[in-house]
Order: structure tokens, then sequence, then C-alpha cells
């Protein structure tokens, strides 16, 4: 059975070094063995198990057109403990795409161009606490953006005591998994010790009860007063019926719920604090950026907006070479499968490198450099250019984050006079699931 070269470094040191630094990890495995590669690594760290990595177009292609029964991602153990086990990107078969048409509605069409005004005003909103001359942490704000907006488009509150405890406890439980160290937690079952809530990983689970709570009471109380014109995706969802005429149960609902917020919450900040700092980093894309932004003339219509081409290149290029998620989420074989000349028993999981994918010197000359014409000079295929995954598995908040990410850019940039604060080197660091900039990238407004 012919396969991919395996990894030789011993596997405890591999994961260590993806938990640490995937980009590095990336970086270094493709450059020794190529575009496809096993790692002997596995999402649930219960065992040192094989996965198959690949970066290869084809290989891509024929992952995201093979017969969907071919995968289970049922394995998922990190998922489940963020999201929940009813969460979309655990599910297979029928089930899958039950809930998956269930979800859809709300991200497209004129119920997502209605998020428009919203998106601007809360962009608005937090970045007036901006002080001219004092120097601001880019994520943070960006995160506030983020939180507030995935408040009102999915739960449809912005104030109130719920609102204020669901938030909380949100950025708690996301900073429980801001470290490496504390990362590790949800990848080594042996460190998962319930020792008290001073413990981190009791901690956790305290945080998961809480918000299970204050959702459960937000749906039995809507369940009891419904409201037909309230338009948040809770209340869409709660409305929702299957074909066989049956609503989502309250379980089925917090774990949607939660997948869409850790989803949409932190990767929308990622990505928006990397198309800040990339903006500002090179002048001629700002400025090039601000010159199609006064064609509006001042009048900053969402729609207009979503329709600026060198504005949708740059979101294409921040999302190309800064992707906030590294890989898609990985495949477990349930059958025997042959990709591209090698023949992988059932058992492998295959993981997609975003990451890599993007860094294709044969796809992208110069790579690393932040080039966003390319995107107007040339359209790529859903197997060279995946930041939201592809096929069945395709993000369904993807038309909403490129949305987000539009009209917060075109606010900041038309409203505030930025440049970056001090010298210092900004590096790609883990943060969770995801590869966000090192904490000293500020800006400060002129």
């Amino acid at each position: 059975m012919k396969l991919p070269i395996a990894a030789k470094t011993p596997p405890l040191l591999q994961i260590i070094h993806w938990i640490a630094d995937p980009i590095d990890f990336y970086r270094t495995y493709s450059q020794r063995y190529g575009d496809i590669f096993i790692a002997n690594i596995s999402p649930l760290c219960s065992g040192f198990e094989t996965t198959v990595f690949t970066s290869n177009p084809q290989a891509i292609q024929e992952i995201l057109t093979a017969d969907p029964e071919l995968f289970s991602s049922e394995d998922n153990d990190l998922i489940n403990l963020l999201a929940g086990d009813k969460s979309i990107f655990l599910m297979n078969g029928e089930y899958h795409k039950e809930q998956r048409k269930l979800l859809m509605p709300p991200f497209h069409g004129k119920r997502l161009t209605d998020m428009g005004d919203v998106i601007c005003k809360i962009a608005e909103k937090v970045s007036s606490k901006w002080t001219i001359g004092k120097p601001f942490s880019v994520r943070q704000f960006m995160q506030e953006m983020s939180l507030q907006l995935m408040m009102k488009v999915v739960f449809g509150i912005s104030e109130g005591q719920r609102y204020e405890q669901l938030e909380q406890l949100l950025l708690q439980k996301m900073a429980v998994i801001e470290s490496p160290l504390n990362l590790s937690l949800l990848f080594f079952k042996f460190l998962r010790k319930d020792l008290g809530d001073w413990s981190p990983w009791g901690n956790f689970l305290r945080l998961q009860r809480q918000i299970a709570q204050i959702l459960d009471v937000e749906i039995q109380q809507r369940r009891l007063q419904p409201d037909i014109e309230r338009r948040d995706i809770l209340s869409m969802l709660m409305s929702a019926r299957n074909e066989q005429g049956n609503a989502m149960s309250n379980v089925e609902l917090h774990d949607q719920l939660m997948t869409l917020l850790i989803a949409g919450y932190e990767s929308s900040a990622t990505a928006l604090s990397w198309a800040l700092y990339w903006i500002y980093h090179q002048p001629r894309v700002r400025e090039a950026l601000l010159c199609e932004l006064n064609s509006l003339a001042g009048n900053l219509d969402p729609t207009a907006i979503s329709c600026l081409p060198y504005l949708s290149a740059v979101c294409q290029e921040t999302l190309r070479i800064s992707p906030p998620t590294m890989f898609v989420p990985t495949r477990l074989l349930t059958k025997d499968f042959n990709l591209i000349g090698y023949q992988l028993p059932a058992g492998t999981r295959l993981s997609i490198s975003i990451y890599l994918a993007h860094h294709r010197e044969d796809i992208y000359p110069q790579p690393e450099q932040f080039q966003p014409e390319r995107f107007l000079q040339k359209q790529y295929s859903a197997y060279q250019y995946l930041p939201f995954g592809g096929s069945n598995r395709l993000c369904i908040g993807a038309a909403l984050a490129t949305f987000e990410m539009k009209l917060i850019l075109a606010v900041i940039l038309s409203r505030h006079q930025l440049i970056l604060a001090g010298k210092k080197s900004i590096r790609p660091v883990r943060y969770g699931p995801f590869v966000v900039p090192s904490n000293n990238f500020q800006l400060v407004t002129t």
C-alpha cells in the first residue's frame, strides 16, 4: 500500500510543535516532506494517530468532491468541548444536511443585507472610544466589535443583565484557550482534571454550565412569549421547521448557537486585526482604499461598500496570507480512499492545510507579500483559495463574515486617521484554534 511520507520526529514533539507554533509546524514539515505528508498527531490526543496533511490542489479537489459518506467528523473532541455534540461541525449524513438547511437562511439574501446598518453602527460606537494620540490594542477592539455584533445578530440582545452576563462568560471561556498552555487542556485528556472552580479545567466546566443556563432561560422565555417580528438568528432558528415539521430542540439550539459564536466571533476579530495590520503596514494599500471609499462621496451605504472591488481584494488577500483558521476541520475516513495515487486506509484522518494552500508559490507568486491586486487580476479555484473551507462543509457564515469585514474596515478608514504605534515587529501567535497578531499590535489615532 502506497502511503505519503511520514514525519520522523517523535509523535509527542510533533504535537507540541503543532500546538505551540502551527505556522512553523506547517512550514517545516512541508519543506521536508512536500505538499502531502503524514504526521502522527490526533485532534483527540487520545493517542498519536495517523493524520495526512495536504495542500496539493488536486488532492484538495478530490477530498472536497468525494462522496461525503466517505468521511466522518464525529471524533472531533475539541469542537465537542467548545460547542457541544450537536454542533453542525460534528454532524454527518442526512442529519447534517437537515441542520445545515435550517441554519442557512439567516446568512443570505435580504436577511444578510438588513444587517448592514447594525454592523456600521456597532463599528462607529466601538471606534468612538479611541482617544487621539493614545495607542490602543487593535485585536481587543476588534473582539469587542465582533462580540457585540454576534450578540445582536445571533441573540438579538444588546443590553441588559442577561447580555452583560453572557458577554462576560463568553469572554472568560475564550480566555481559557488563549495560551498554548491552557489550550493543552483541550488536547490532552489526562490534563482534564476537575479540581474545583480554581483549577483551569474546573473553571472551564463551570463557564460551560453557566452559559448553558443563560441560553436555556433565553430559549424558554422566547418559547413562552414568541415574537414573529424578531429577526435575530435565534428567533429564526426557533421558528424553523424540518421536512417533518419538527422544531430544533433546546440542546440543538444551544449547540448551534455556540458553534456560530465560536466560529464567528474570534475568526472575524482575527481577520479584521490582520486586515488593519496589512493596511497600515503598507501605505499604498491604505491610500488606494481611501481613494476608492472617497468615490462614495461620504455615503457609506452597506450595499455600495460591499461592491467595492479593491476593498474586496484587500479582504480576500488578508484571508489568503493570514487565514484565521489554519486548516479545514479534520475528516476521518470511513472507507479506504485513493488520494492522488496514495492508498489511504479507513481510519486515516485527512487535514487540508489552508495556510499551506494559500502560500504555494506556484499559485501565488511571492506568497509572503501582501498584494491585493492578485485578486483583481485572477480568479482562483475553490481548491486553491478556501479560507472558509469547502464543499458541504463550507462555513455557513462565510457571506456574513466578508460582509462584516468590508463594512467595519470602511467605517474605520472613513472615520479615523490612524497610524501604526511604534515599530515593534508583529508576529503570528496561536490563540486557541486561531492564529492572531501578537499582542503588541497597536494603532493610534492622529
